[in-house]
């Protein structure tokens, strides 16, 4: 249940780090971790890469909508 649960604030935690300009720590605290380098830790775990890095190398939220409309 914790790993599930690990998840999904993962995921949501994603969808922060494209749309906001919330700083690691932030979005940390903002999905329900208490931690922020057991939040790191856990994301490089899951995704193999940092959150910053993450943030460096995907395509804010719009930006990719944008993106998909205008390939249709």
């Amino acid at each position: 249940l914790r790993a599930y649960c690990n998840d999904l604030r993962l995921l949501d935690a994603k969808v922060l780090l494209q749309s906001t300009d919330l700083s690691v720590s932030e979005v940390a605290y903002e999905v329900g971790f208490e931690d922020a380098s057991y939040f790191i830790k856990l994301f490089r775990e899951k995704h193999g890469i940092s959150p910053r890095k993450f943030r460096g190398i995907s395509p804010p939220l719009g930006k990719a909508a944008e993106n998909f409309a205008s390939d249709g």
